[in-house]
């Protein structure tokens, strides 16, 4: 028999928790905005992926690590996260982790997978002119948009949508055709797939198709004037940009076309 304070406790969170939810917080596609929503409604019973103390807790265990593997260490710790979160039945998990096919298969009867997209070109814009904001202990600096542009990092977030959701090893390439395929199999999976430019509508699914009405916000707005965003992203920049965003395009437009509800 369940002791009484874990019977108050489990009360108190059915009570002041709404559905359970898994958001998928993919970079640069409003998640922050998302995710603080979250953290006030699910107030009793949230728990996010920290990308610093998860990045500390992988060095503190691999410190040989090359930054290759650590990219795939710190992705198997967070699907474990994910899946000790789910197994604690915490009622609302939020943040940068990817889609896991097991975590799919063992929780999709009780918990919601939900995630938001956003164009890709203005995506990776707005990922280049974050990028001074990020932790310098866990990123490399980038001088200027024609080196990130030529850098493995833009390359791999031209591909970020395959990655999150193609559900396989992080060894897996991104921009492989299997990996497109097992992405866009599994974002079909998903409950809920918004987009960023309508936001509206994003409320209206999670209310329709998980029973959570959510009030979202608008954080980490650009700090880059238009005018300075003007000046860097030439006609040429934004064509290079479009090259290297390639996958996530295609899947970008894939789930407009298919998986708007």
């Amino acid at each position: 028999m369940m002791p009484r304070f874990e019977q108050a406790r489990k009360f108190t969170v059915d009570l002041l928790s709404g559905p359970r939810v898994v958001f998928h917080h993919v970079p640069k596609c409003g998640g922050t905005s998302i995710a603080q929503a979250l953290r006030l409604r699910y107030a009793v019973s949230f728990a996010g992926f920290p990308t610093p103390p998860i990045y500390r807790a992988v060095m503190a265990t691999e410190p040989a690590a090359d930054e290759a593997s650590r990219a795939r260490l710190v992705d198997e710790f967070q699907e474990r996260l994910l899946l000790y979160y789910l197994y604690s039945d915490i009622r609302c998990i939020a943040g940068h982790v990817r889609f896991s096919q097991v975590a799919h298969n063992l929780f999709s009867k009780s918990y919601k997978f939900v995630t938001t997209l956003r164009e890709p070109v203005s995506m990776m814009i707005s990922h280049y002119f974050f990028l001074p904001r990020r932790s310098a202990e866990i990123f490399t600096s980038v001088d200027d948009i024609d080196a990130y542009l030529e850098s493995e990092e833009a390359r791999h977030f031209g591909a970020v949508y395959p990655y999150y959701f193609n559900g396989g090893s992080a060894h897996d390439e991104p921009w492989s055709d299997a990996a497109m395929c097992k992405a866009k199999k599994n974002l079909r999976l998903l409950d809920v797939v918004g987009f960023v430019d309508d936001i509206p509508r994003f409320q209206r699914q999670l209310r329709d198709h998980v029973g959570l009405r959510l009030r979202i916000g608008h954080a980490n707005r650009s700090v880059a004037s238009r005018e300075d965003r003007k000046s860097v992203i030439t006609p040429t920049v934004r064509r290079r940009i479009e090259e290297l965003s390639a996958p996530n395009i295609e899947i970008y437009e894939f789930a407009k076309r298919e998986l708007q509800r």
